[in-house]
C-alpha cells in the first residue's frame, strides 16, 4: 500500500492510472536526484514543459509517465536545444 497525498492528474484533470503503477514501482526503487549539469538543465525542462514546478525529478523519470506527449516533446526538445546549445534529432528523443 501507498499512500499519497493526491492522485496524480492528465493536464485534462482525470487521474493518471498510468502514473499510479509507476509511482508505486518508483517507491521501492532508490531514487537519485540529478548529477550532472546536463541533468539538471533536463530536469528543469521536464518541470517547465511538463508544468511541474511543485515536483522533484529524479534521474530515472520518464517523460511520458509524467503525463508527456508528443507535442510536448517537440517543446521539451526545443527548450533543451536551446538551453544545451546542441541539436536533438526528433528520432533520437523517441
Amino acid at each position: 500500500i501507498t499512500y499519497l497525498s493526491e492522485f496524480p492528474r492528465l493536464p485534462s484533470g482525470k487521474i493518471d492510472l498510468r502514473s499510479l503503477k509507476i509511482h508505486a514501482h518508483h517507491e521501492q526503487s532508490l531514487r537519485v536526484f540529478p548529477q550532472s549539469p546536463l541533468e539538471v538543465i533536463v530536469a528543469e525542462s521536464f518541470k517547465s514543459v511538463l508544468n511541474l514546478s511543485e515536483r522533484n525529478i529524479f534521474r530515472d523519470d520518464d517523460f511520458f509517465a509524467l503525463g508527456g506527449q508528443s507535442l510536448l516533446a517537440l517543446r521539451l526538445i526545443a527548450d533543451l536545444e536551446s538551453k544545451a546549445a546542441c541539436k536533438i534529432p526528433v528520432v533520437t528523443f523517441f
